[in-house]
């Protein structure tokens, strides 16, 4: 299929194979070169939408988790590779269909682009090369700022694209290898390092998918994201599955908690925990104040009671007494003057 400026020639005006979303990035377009049962594909998303169908057997499993969880995390594992989570297949019969004494080179690829506030858009592409040899694969992670058909072609007169081509044209749109670092991989990172200055181990493409297009996702997250990708691939849509069934298997596929975040939660937990009885305390205790002053109140209040009585008793004998005295002086004058 021949690509133009904004995707696939007549599937801007439907949406296909160009972002929708503004300020996010969203996949755009897939694609295999010579690997598995693929010669050569490319594939449309529909605001990031993809649909494969076919009857059970056919590679939908297959082809999803290579073009989207294998080009996330780049675990290729047997585990991971498998639908069902338990180990069946390698890496090495996926990319040779099974024919593992194959010579084979290819290539699997996913785009993600997204339209920015001013209008223009952006494309990363992701990719994974594959070349097998004597019973053992070699691979190859990459991270473009470019798009198969534009910046970077994967084919080159209906062969796929050699490593030190590939090196070649990632340099050129600044792009990013990253590769094993065992023995076996040492020619291709040394194609690789004749044109990028830096060459990257499997480890550090997860990384740097994350932080290219997942920002501001942290490891954590980026984990849990992943995992719930892979245990969604278990469900089978042609069979009716739960609510409750859903959150259970949704449930299961989100990671373990940091054992270090889980000791400083249970710290603050405690030291809530210990507050929260200091302050019950201390509600206790302004109880107890409350009663005593209550009571002492009334204390008081009584005693000022006993002794205004006390009091106005006594000034009402002084006044009597004074009474007697002004009428008994009164009473010595009369006497006198008679």
């Amino acid at each position: 299929m021949r690509i133009a400026g904004n995707g696939p020639v007549g599937a801007g005006d439907v949406g296909l194979g160009v972002p929708v979303a503004e300020g996010r990035w969203q996949p755009t377009r897939a694609g295999v070169v010579n690997s598995w049962a693929w010669a050569e594909e490319e594939l449309l998303f529909a605001d990031g939408w993809l649909t494969l169908a076919g009857p059970n057997g056919s590679g939908k499993s297959l082809s999803a988790s290579m073009l989207v969880t294998v080009l996330l995390d780049a675990d290729v594992s047997q585990t991971a590779l498998s639908v069902s989570g338990k180990a069946a297949g390698t890496l090495l019969s996926r990319h040779t269909d099974r024919d593992e004494q194959q010579d084979r080179t290819g290539v699997w690829w996913l785009e993600y682009g997204r339209r920015t506030g001013g209008g223009a858009v952006e494309y990363v592409t992701t990719g994974l090369w594959l070349r097998s040899v004597g019973k053992v694969v070699h691979r190859v992670f990459f991270l473009a700022r470019g798009r198969v058909g534009e910046g970077l072609r994967l084919q080159v007169d209906r062969e796929p694209v050699r490593i030190g081509d590939l090196a070649a044209q990632l340099a050129a749109c600044q792009g990013h290898a990253f590769t094993s670092s065992a023995a076996s991989a040492t020619s291709n990172r040394a194609r690789l390092s004749e044109h990028l200055r830096v060459v990257g181990d499997e480890h550090d493409y997860r990384r740097a998918v994350r932080e290219e297009l997942f920002a501001p996702l942290d490891e954590v997250q980026f984990d849990a994201l992943v995992g719930v990708l892979r245990s969604l691939r278990s469900v089978r849509t042609a069979e009716a599955i739960s609510a409750a069934e859903m959150g259970r298997l949704l449930s299961s596929a989100l990671p373990a908690l940091d054992g270090e975040r889980l000791m400083v939660i249970a710290q603050a937990m405690e030291r809530i925990s210990e507050l929260e009885g200091q302050l019950d305390r201390a509600r206790a205790e302004e109880k107890l104040l409350q009663g005593a002053e209550r009571a002492y109140r009334r204390y008081v209040e009584a005693v000022a009671v006993v002794e205004a009585a006390s009091l106005i008793a006594a000034n009402t004998r002084f006044d009597a007494q004074t009474r007697r005295e002004r009428q008994a002086g009164e009473e010595v004058q009369q006497a006198a003057g008679r």
